[in-house]
């Protein structure tokens, strides 16, 4: 309902959805490893994004990038199960354009590690933010069937160990205007405002939150796509438009007092049925928000809890109006809701997860006996995907937990991996992590790799001896030199102190021939090295290379 323009409360859970860029040879956007955790099995399994959300992502991306002209490979890793209403989305979205917006050099390390301490009212104004966010908001849009609110994704993005309150724009609704979303890559998502805050900046409350309630989420052992539920709420606009029209003809031929009887005092002319059943929704909304902060402020009493509590099963009870619920979801609830707990669906409803609210320690002996007991009802998995009590909370937004070329390492890197950086014959600079593995795998097909570290120089996975090269060392210091300047010429002084780099002779003599005569023998091709300059006063430079080159940089 937040696409109808009401507000929408997030609570970070400590799950992470992992994305990393692959740059590639080929000149195309397109999806390496796609992981996703499945709690009730305990384990990774594979996932696919369907058509045409896949197309649809991949050509944005592509027509995103298109400065760049060169190839991606987007590889996933997410601890979020998908499909059950626990954003899985907003936070693939963000990782991805902060990551694109990384790579194209529209964003910084630094301007992204100091979003995390912004008021959410100065990161809205900030333009980097806004367009990091806006630009995540259409990716999201592909993936939710061209409607999106943005809320999880500023969920997702924004630090902070309160839960977060997002107030969207209303959204248009008529079907001509839907049809234009995507021909127009959701530009008009450009032009609406939106507005979010911690709920710390919203009322006046400690610096840290203190839970006085135990919450978690019970998986209802059948997913959704929220595309899906947003289309089984416009087929459900749809039907009660169809009972307004029969409703207003009726109602034509009926006295006042009839009138009055099947005609909601609320609406206009102008309104639509389905707007009376939203505002009721926003209501609630507003008396979840309402109830949540005096659970903050004033603790666990009676009252609070049960305000709380009632709010979040009349909200459950509200969405199911517009997006059927199923068997298990119904049973969940049923069992849920006869002790003293809140409850709901998550995401759009329907199917997915739930979420429910008790007193603190209140089911935390109880809830496996009472997953059991609806499983056995249910016929089908039911799991316990997140407790408080168990897993605790989060309080971080976007994080970049590695960077190849600024040297920022992920501390999940396995010991004994390689990082190497290759130049390939398309002039594509390409950073990565190599498992020992991977490397012993494909070191023989390297055209030519240069050992940083051990100082030996390789064609094709075999040792040049000293004999070939006289000065392996100094060899690889110059291409190193050269590595990340292509095309561009380097005084020879500004190689290092060598002999071979204050004498052009010497340089040519003891490190250029020897170096494209044996790889000449090798590979039968040369390197495009350039001399010029007198004896003592020369300039080097190195143009595209008609083979791969790789240096190995570092070894963890």
């Amino acid at each position: 309902m937040v696409l109808y323009g009401n507000l929408g409360i997030n609570q970070k859970i400590p799950l992470r959805v992992y994305v990393g860029l692959e740059p590639s040879k080929s000149a195309k956007i397109k999806t390496g490893l796609l992981k996703e955790y499945l709690p009730e099995k305990k384990n990774f399994f594979d996932f696919l994004i369907e058509e045409p959300f896949y197309t649809k992502l991949t050509v944005f991306l592509q027509e995103y990038l298109l400065k760049e002209k060169k190839g991606l490979t987007i590889n996933v890793l997410s601890e979020v199960p998908i499909s059950r209403g626990l954003n899985f989305s907003g936070a693939f979205t963000c990782a991805v354009i902060s990551a694109l917006k990384l790579y194209s050099n529209e964003l910084t390390l630094e301007e992204i590690s100091n979003w995390e301490n912004m008021k959410v009212e100065d990161l809205i104004q900030d333009y980097n933010f806004d367009n990091f966010f806006r630009t995540s908001w259409k990716i999201e849009s592909i993936l939710h069937g061209d409607s999106a609110s943005g809320g999880t994704i500023l969920g997702s993005a924004v630090a902070g160990e309160f839960p977060l309150v997002y107030f969207p724009p209303k959204f248009p609704q008529t079907d001509e205007f839907k049809t234009t979303y995507w021909q127009q890559r959701y530009s008009y998502l450009d032009t609406l405002s939106y507005w979010g805050a911690r709920f710390n900046e919203l009322f006046t409350l400690p610096q840290y939150p203190i839970w006085p309630v135990d919450f978690g989420l019970i998986f209802s052992g059948e997913s959704r796509r929220t595309a899906s539920v947003i289309t089984s709420t416009s087929e459900r606009k749809d039907e009660l438009i169809k009972i307004e029209k029969e409703i207003n003809k009726l109602a034509s031929k009926l006295n006042q007092t009839a009138k009055k009887s099947i005609i909601p005092q609320s609406y206009t002319k102008t309104d639509l049925f389905i707007n009376i059943f939203i505002e009721q929704i926003k209501t609630v909304s507003d008396e979840i928000l309402i109830a949540l902060k005096n659970v903050f402020e004033h603790g666990s009493s009676k009252t609070n809890l049960t305000k709380f509590f009632l709010a979040l099963k009349r909200n459950h009870e509200l969405l199911s109006y517009f997006v059927p619920t199923s068997k298990s979801i119904n049973l969940i609830y049923g069992e849920i809701v006869k002790f003293d707990t809140g409850v709901k669906v998550t995401g759009g409803g329907g199917k997915g997860d739930m979420v429910f609210v008790s007193d603190y320690d209140g089911l935390r002996d109880e809830i496996f006996s009472i997953l059991k007991r609806i499983q056995n009802l249910t016929k089908t998995t039911i799991n316990l995907d997140y407790a408080s009590w168990l897993d605790g909370f989060e309080a971080r937004g976007l994080k970049i937990e590695q960077h190849l070329s600024h040297k920022l390492y992920s501390d999940f890197i396995s010991q004994g991996s390689i990082q190497i950086s290759s130049l390939p014959a398309e002039d594509v600079n390409i950073s990565q992590i190599y498992s020992i593995e991977k490397f012993n795998h494909e070191k023989s097909s390297m055209d030519l790799l240069l050992d940083c570290i051990k100082n030996k120089i390789y064609i094709k996975g075999k040792a040049v001896s000293s004999k070939e090269i006289p000065s392996s060392k100094a060899a690889i210091k110059v291409l190193q030199s050269l590595f990340d300047k292509i095309s561009y010429e380097i005084k020879g002084n500004q190689l290092g102190d060598s002999s071979y780099f204050k004498d052009r002779n010497e340089f040519q003599s003891k490190i250029v021939s020897p170096l494209n005569k044996t790889l000449q023998k090798w590979l039968g091709k040369k390197l495009n090295i350039t001399v010029i300059g007198g004896i003592t006063d020369f300039t080097v430079k190195l143009s595209p290379s008609p083979f791969d080159i790789y240096l190995l940089e570092k070894t963890f």
